[in-house]
């Protein structure tokens, strides 16, 4: 019924009705008015307080001055000596000559029984059910025969290996057909030189070493080598290292080093990095600035209370 009619006249339900429920709305609407006008100012002083956190973060960069002390490290032979810059660096030049390269021990079987390994999975009969390998001092003893039904082959002494955490990485390689067993100290340098301590007879050599009845031949033997350190001078001072990655050989310069040769590593001022420096604070301050204009003109222009000088 739209409306209703009665001794004085007609009353209009429908726009009466209407009326009421606006009235009755109008809290709801100025509340949720207040709610978007709050949220907006919040907004706004998270965006000057992000700011002003970034300006600190800059500032202090600069309040000590080191961001004037930034150097670049420079390689006169890439291929000898690549240098990354790191921090802490100061000018000037130094002389590497690198005499030799740090390196893992090696050593490869290749011969059962006296006879060339043609199948890496095929049974090696007599094959002793456990080894220990020594790195660092500490003995590991890897089971070769883990279960009553496991055999030794040439394969699984490499999976067992590889499996054991030994700090020695183990791996099958095929020759014309011919498989042999290659085994590398995990990490390079003579103090993590792995030595075959049950299972086996080790030499201390390339050459004449035993693994679970494998043996080496004049091939293996070549192919075998001996761990060694980096031996290198800068600036005519000795430097030995078990890495080719050297870190503290040059202050502020990682150094990693690929052949054998001279090349000369230079530390420059980094101008680049020093204007980057400033301009990262100019900017941060320009995006204070940004935000504070923006909230006085905007969301919190009626409180400049909260943006005073």
């Amino acid at each position: 019924m739209a409306s209703i009619t009665t001794s004085v006249g007609s009353l209009d339900v429908q726009s009466i009705v209407s009326q009421l429920m606006t009235i009755e709305q109008q809290p709801l609407q100025a509340s949720q008015q207040r709610s978007t006008k709050y949220n907006t100012q919040l907004s706004s002083i998270g965006q000057i307080s992000s700011a002003l956190s970034a300006l600190q973060s800059a500032s202090s960069k600069m309040s000590t001055g080191a961001f004037l002390q930034q150097f670049k490290a420079s390689s006169t032979d890439t291929s000898i000596a690549n240098v990354t810059t790191t921090t802490g660096g100061v000018a000037g030049s130094y002389a590497l000559n690198v005499t030799q390269l740090a390196k893992s021990r090696q050593l490869v079987f290749d011969q059962f029984a006296g006879s060339n390994v043609t199948d890496p999975k095929a049974t090696l009969s007599g094959a002793p059910t456990s080894l220990t390998l020594t790195v660092a001092g500490k003995d590991t003893v890897i089971n070769l025969t883990p279960s009553a039904t496991d055999t030794v082959s040439l394969q699984s002494i490499s999976d067992r290996i590889n499996q054991s955490g030994a700090g020695v990485n183990a791996s099958v390689v095929q020759n014309n057909g011919q498989y042999k067993l290659v085994l590398a100290s995990a990490v390079s340098g003579s103090d993590n030189a792995f030595s075959i301590k049950a299972g086996g007879s080790d030499s201390g050599t390339t050459s004449g070493s035993t693994l679970a009845g494998l043996t080496q031949s004049a091939t293996a033997a070549s192919e075998s080598t001996a761990a060694g350190d980096a031996l290198l001078t800068v600036n005519g001072v000795s430097v030995s290292s078990g890495s080719n990655h050297l870190t503290n050989v040059i202050s502020g310069v990682n150094v990693d080093i690929t052949k054998l040769g001279q090349s000369t590593v230079t530390m420059t001022s980094d101008s680049s990095g020093i204007a980057s420096s400033l301009q990262g604070f100019v900017d941060a301050y320009n995006q204070v600035k940004s935000a504070v204009d923006s909230a006085r003109s905007g969301s919190l222009k009626a409180n400049a209370s909260i943006l005073k000088n």
